[in-house]
């Protein structure tokens, strides 16, 4: 079953679900990069990873745990510096204490390789941002680290922003996405490789399809097009999501949408009788 929205579902924005998302649109993504690039390319999927929790809940990696000795009775003081008020402990009560560390997140995107006398070589890289990769901490961090890596040399980057919440993050200028970019929601930004501060850019309204993109690929080769919408419904059919989503309140959508668009998004779920 299809999204019920034309383009981007809104409510997969959510963070307790676009990772999920991520995934799934990443792996259709490589799967129609590889029916559609001339043999002597490839779509790879690699992964960047950080230390840190990364706008995520997160599991002990490491588990301390150290048993309070247990004795007719004990004493454990609470606050800083030894201060604060003792509290008795029953034989038997003692807690168990518990260190975690940070695990490690990781995140796919693609590489697009040129073969060529059995070496691979770089010539594009596609990322899918995630809502760690536009809030502030380790996750961005690393993110804008990749991404000034790829400025720097001559291959293409290629970036999806479907999320409206978080920090301006695409190779975008600022000024320039302040210009071309008002009141559109996502975007996908293509950085030429080849042509230094040549972007191209794709704005995406809410209410319209994802669009087909150009991927540059070497000077010699032309390029290629990904049909992003095709790819985002493979993602939708082959995840949760039409059953997880209460379509019928919009109040689960998150960040909220303005007026204007909440109230075509109910015509629209009522009329698709979502």
């Amino acid at each position: 079953m299809p999204s019920p929205f034309p383009g981007m579902d809104p409510f997969l924005e959510d963070p307790g679900q676009f990772p999920a998302l991520h995934g799934l649109l990443i792996a259709s993504i490589v799967s129609q990069l590889q029916r559609s690039l001339p043999p002597e390319y490839l779509a790879s999927l690699d992964e960047r990873v950080w230390i840190g929790p990364g706008g995520r809940n997160v599991e002990p990696d490491t588990n301390v745990l150290r048993r309070e000795p247990a004795g007719p009775a004990s004493f454990a003081e609470n606050g800083a510096g030894g201060g604060g008020t003792a509290t008795l402990l029953a034989p038997g009560t003692a807690p168990l204490i518990l260190t975690t560390t940070d695990d490690p997140h990781r995140e796919k995107f693609v590489e697009i390789r040129a073969r060529a006398d059995g070496e691979e070589r770089v010539v594009a890289v596609l990322e899918v941002l995630s809502p760690s990769n536009k809030a502030r901490g380790p996750g961005r961090d690393s993110y804008l680290a990749k991404q000034h890596d790829v400025l720097g040399t001559r291959q293409h980057l290629i970036e999806l922003d479907l999320l409206r919440a978080g920090q301006p993050t695409t190779a975008l200028p600022d000024d320039d996405r302040a210009r071309v970019l008002r009141d559109v929601p996502y975007h996908a930004c293509v950085a030429r490789g080849d042509i230094p501060n040549r972007y191209e850019l794709y704005p995406i309204p809410l209410r319209e399809p994802l669009p087909r993109i150009s991927i540059p690929l070497e000077r010699d080769t032309p390029p290629i097009a990904l049909d992003l919408q095709a790819a985002f419904d493979r993602a939708y059919d082959d995840g949760p999501f039409a059953r997880r989503n209460p379509y019928g309140d919009l109040g689960h959508v998150t960040p909220p949408l303005s007026a204007e668009d909440a109230a075509w998004a109910a015509d629209l779920l009522k009329t698709r009788g979502a």
